[in-house]
């Protein structure tokens, strides 16, 4: 009981920063408007070609063109953030911009929830916590934790697995490779920030442990063989935006009609 009851405090605080978030985003910096218009416009720039991959799926020609249009191709994020959307988008019958929101206000949440999780793992009075994220939301870019970009789902992914990978129950080796999946599968960074377990456990365990061949497998293999596995399989799963998209444009040019609502 105790347990989940510390594990709550920071869900709910990072729900209610995201809260706050997004009712700042709404009030002070939308354009005036109805609420649901003023909302709408957190929906910019990049938000619309993930808008364009969840209606169409990713479509390009053979050979690629070499100008950046999005209704000819749009073979040019990850598949993570967009993925997620359209399982909303096709799964609840939710709009296409609003499944774009919903998916990255979610993520936002999770990780203003490991910011707290993570908090409280360290010990850091009330004080700190409040001046730390208020560090982090006072900052400009903080504006993409809550606008239609995958901002948030990659820093929720990456602060969760470095949260669940460097805990030491069971479990949570399955949830840093989860994390770490969509960790990559959304951006292409999150492939090399897989090494975090092998950093880590040399850091823990000291450089002068390297000199021991011998002692390699006994001191270094769990992490090794952890962070090899994860980096598998987000790789594989980062991967197949690219292996996606060639078999679009090798087994057929023409644009799929969006789906009927």
């Amino acid at each position: 009981m105790t347990r989940s009851s510390s594990s709550l405090k920071p869900v709910l605080a990072g729900l209610l920063l995201t809260l706050a978030q997004i009712a700042v985003a709404i009030g002070l910096l939308a354009p005036e408007g109805p609420l649901f218009y003023r909302y709408s416009t957190l929906i910019q720039h990049d938000s619309y070609w993930f808008e364009n991959i969840v209606e169409r799926g990713y479509q390009t020609p053979v050979p690629p063109i070499s100008h950046k249009v999005m209704e000819v191709s749009n073979v040019a994020f990850f598949p993570a953030y967009p993925a997620i959307a359209a399982v909303l988008r096709y799964g609840l019958h939710v709009g296409t911009q609003n499944a774009l929101l919903i998916t990255a206000q979610a993520a936002a949440w999770g990780f203003w929830s490991y910011f707290f999780l993570f908090c409280d793992r360290w010990n850091l009075s009330p004080a700190l916590q409040f001046f730390g994220a208020l560090s982090i939301i006072a900052h400009p870019a903080a504006f993409f934790l809550i606008a239609g970009y995958s901002e948030s789902l990659f820093l929720m992914a990456l602060i969760g697995f470095i949260y669940w990978s460097s805990a030491d129950a069971c479990a949570a080796k399955v949830w840093a490779a989860l994390h770490g999946m969509v960790m990559s599968a959304t951006r292409i960074v999150g492939i090399p920030c897989a090494a975090f377990p092998v950093v880590r456990s040399l850091f823990a365990r000291g450089w002068r442990g390297l000199r021991e061949p011998r002692s390699w497998l006994r001191h270094y293999g769990p992490a090794t063989g952890c962070r090899l596995l994860l980096h598998f399989l987000s790789a594989a799963l980062g991967s197949l935006e690219y292996l996606y998209a060639y078999a679009i444009g090798r087994l057929g040019h023409r644009p799929r009609l969006p789906r009927s609502v």
